[in-house]
């Protein structure tokens, strides 16, 4: 299973939608799904509605990969992700229900090593 977000072409009013200034299409709704990739389809879709309760949310990645793959608790299956959504603390909540997790850490991340950081 493929957790991923994309970008969805948007005209109209709602306040949740996204401005991006580089793009010929400038507004954009956020989705959030993840996806069986031998299948090719995709479920458990979320959309990014910005600021929750009136302030901005922490840790965004918990809370998706928590909801998109709740129903593989227990199943020994594998999760892939890009480097929004993988953290260590994800990795290791993952591993005590039985799933793993593949994934792309950001440079900055403060939990990588100093040694792994050194050379490109």
């Amino acid at each position: 299973m493929n957790i991923d977000e994309e970008l969805v072409m948007f005209r109209g009013k709602r306040p949740f939608y996204t401005f991006i200034k580089s793009k010929p299409v400038k507004y954009w709704i956020k989705v959030r799904f993840a996806a069986v990739e031998k299948k090719f389809y995709s479920y458990n879709m979320q959309v990014y509605t910005g600021k929750t309760e009136g302030t901005t949310e922490k840790k965004q990645d918990l809370r998706v990969d928590k909801g998109m793959v709740c129903h593989m608790y227990g199943t020994g299956r594998c999760v892939t992700a890009d480097n929004f959504f993988t953290s260590r603390e994800l990795a290791n909540l993952l591993l005590t229900t039985n799933v793993t997790l593949v994934g792309e850490l950001r440079n900055n991340e403060p939990e990588i090593p100093a040694l792994f950081l050194s050379g490109k």
